[in-house]
């Protein structure tokens, strides 16, 4: 089997079981699909009542062997609730390792993740970029995959901390929820009604993708397509041009000088390429193209984007930047993309 035939294959069979119980958002269950192939973490950001946290446990239950945690994230929650904490055993009179939610964990859910400290997130960062945590000075691996999927309600600030920059960062995708289509609604209206809370079970889920096959399926996309030079060009250019103070941001974006505060790391760039290669796999080909790298733009590029003040008084939001970025950074061709072709 072709390598373009396996990702469609599994992409249709993720699909069809995430269609029995999340109704519309094709587009967010089309990029989650895209986080697990390259393994990276995802941010959903909507108000309460949108099936942020149905959408992630439908997920898990399509994947065979998968193991999650939800956690509720609070102000109250510690560091070691996520990492865990030696404690001391009575009865063998040593120290035994009392493990947190993160460990054992292939899809963990944070949910409301922008209700717990910084202390707490912080704990979160080593597991999100290196799958490792640490133990009073022991080392711990996590599964593979290990992928943190977190919602948060943008709408809400009290009770509610800003997450820190180099966490934002960690997240491929920040992917906005919005309300549905109104034949959209009421075909949740008939699902919940008649079948109850757990549609998961009702609606007859089933395990039918190994996660093995996920892995498998994410090293071949990394290394059997390819990438043009003008391609990793196009997707270093788009994330320089968030940067204040880059030849390119004053190129493209000169404007907003006094309305960007903070621009994509290395990791924007990486991102685009690697979704851009996923992408590309779907649509059967052997290549990434630029508009396969503009289609996920907005998703990997928003939250990397810091504003000022005055941006946000004059409503100035990521997004239209990045509407400006895509009409504005140049697509060239080279005799590179045409052989590739």
């Amino acid at each position: 089997m072709s390598l373009q035939l396996h990702a469609q294959d599994t992409f249709d069979a993720y699909m069809k079981e995430m269609n029995k119980v999340i109704v519309g958002y094709g587009h967010i269950k089309e990029r989650v699909f895209e986080s697990l192939v390259t393994g990276a973490n995802v941010l959903l950001t909507s108000v309460p009542g949108l099936s942020k946290t149905t959408l992630i446990e439908t997920m898990a239950a399509v994947f065979t062997g998968s193991r999650k945690a939800i956690v509720q994230f609070t102000p109250d929650l510690m560091p070691k609730d996520l990492l865990g904490f030696n404690m001391f055993d009575q009865e063998s009179r040593t120290y035994k390792t009392k493990h947190g939610k993160l460990y054992g964990a292939n899809f963990f859910l944070a949910d409301e993740i922008n209700r717990a400290p910084a202390t707490t997130q912080a704990a979160l960062l080593r597991a999100m970029q290196e799958r490792k945590i640490s133990i009073e000075g022991s080392e711990f691996d996590l599964e593979n995959p290990f992928i943190v999927l977190a919602t948060q309600n943008p709408i809400e600030q009290e009770g509610t901390y800003n997450l820190p920059e180099a966490q934002v960062d960690r997240f491929q995708f920040n992917l906005l929820m919005g309300y549905l289509s109104k034949a959209e609604e009421l075909r949740i209206a008939e699902l919940v009604t008649r079948h109850g809370r757990d549609l998961i079970a009702a609606m007859d889920v089933q395990s039918v993708i190994p996660l093995s096959d996920i892995l498998t399926l994410g090293k071949d996309i990394r290394e059997q397509i390819d990438v043009p030079p003008t391609v990793y060009e196009y997707a270093v250019d788009l994330a320089r041009a968030t940067r204040r103070g880059e030849q390119e941001f004053s190129a493209y974006l000169s404007e907003h000088e006094k309305d960007v505060s903070l621009g994509g790391s290395p990791r924007a760039y990486n991102h685009l390429v690697a979704v851009g290669k996923v992408v590309a796999a779907l649509k059967a080909r052997t290549y990434v193209t630029h508009d396969d790298i503009k289609s996920v733009a907005h998703d990997v590029l928003r939250h990397r984007i810091g504003l000022t003040p005055q941006a946000i008084h004059h409503k100035v939001t990521t997004d239209s930047l990045i509407d400006k970025l895509l009409e504005r950074v140049p697509v060239v061709s080279s005799p590179a993309m045409v052989a590739v072709h």
